[in-house]
């Protein structure tokens, strides 16, 4: 990775802005100098948090980053492994990080792992998923609509079903 370096990726970056609509760019926590110099590529940036204060205070030391590259603005928060028995909720995360949260992914810990170990996506897999799948088809269902600025923190599940259903 150390041989990587941001020009590159970008030049990867405006040749597939050719030929596909949407490019999704996967980085590890952690910023480095080849991810700050790709955020200005970028329309969006979906930031996966879970409910961890330590990961949720790293977060936020991202955002401060981000602001300061003038890219914040470009930011959703999506909570990740969501567990509503959790003592951090939705609008917590939201007011610590400043960002609408527009989509949580249900915890499924063994689901997921199991579907990693055997090479199988998750929504494909035969086992009951029915939250998960509707939780990754909502983030598809944004993108695709582009609609990043419902913030979904303070809705109930009923509310974000609700939406679901318009948006899916």
């Amino acid at each position: 990775a150390e041989m990587v370096h941001a020009d590159q990726v970008a030049k990867i970056v405006a040749t597939a802005k050719k030929y596909y609509d949407y490019i999704l760019m996967d980085f590890p926590s952690g910023m480095t100098e080849l991810h700050t110099g790709l955020f200005p590529l970028t329309n969006r940036i979906l930031f996966l948090v879970n409910d961890q204060i330590p990961v949720i205070m790293n977060a936020k030391k991202a955002m401060d980053v981000l602001d300061i590259l003038q890219q914040g603005q470009k930011v959703s928060i999506i909570i990740n492994r969501y567990d509503k028995r959790s003592a951090v909720k939705p609008a917590d995360i939201k007011k610590v990080l400043q960002k609408n949260i527009i989509a949580k992914i249900p915890n499924n810990y063994y689901m997921v792992s199991n579907s990693i170990n055997i090479g199988s996506p998750c929504v494909m897999a035969n086992q009951d998923k029915q939250e998960i799948v509707t939780a990754i088809a909502r983030i598809a269902g944004l993108i695709l609509k582009k609609d990043f600025e419902t913030d979904i923190s303070n809705m109930s599940d009923a509310e974000i079903a609700k939406k679901d259903t318009e948006l899916l």
